[in-house]
């Protein structure tokens, strides 16, 4: 009777300690998962955001390009027009540059 008290107690304890084991290799496992998840989403969010900010300074810069470019027009409209010294085609340009771009100080 002893011996097999004896060797269920050391059936147990080796369960026990594999057990206690595998539960230290899932933790280890699991934390390790983590801060890699982690780092993985900083850097995506980051890149994300790096991404954004250059669209945003893209998207500015064509904006400016284009009120840029339409301001020249208009300049060398409006140089055209000064040599017939004729004020009523100017405002009439003026008003189609500010319907047609938004501008609302040129006129």
């Amino acid at each position: 009777m002893k011996e097999k008290k004896k060797s269920f107690s050391v059936s147990l304890k080796l369960t026990f300690y594999v057990g206690i084991l595998i539960v230290i290799i899932l933790a280890i496992t699991s934390t390790i998962s983590y801060f890699e998840s982690k780092n993985n989403t900083f850097t995506l969010l980051k890149n994300t955001q790096l991404k954004t900010v250059e669209d945003v300074a893209m998207a500015f810069d064509n904006y400016g390009k284009s009120r840029r470019v339409a301001m020249e027009i208009l300049a060398k409209e409006i140089q055209k027009i000064l040599d017939k010294s004729n004020d009523e085609e100017i405002f009439s340009l003026l008003e189609s540059f500010k319907e047609a771009f938004g501008f609302k100080l040129v006129f």
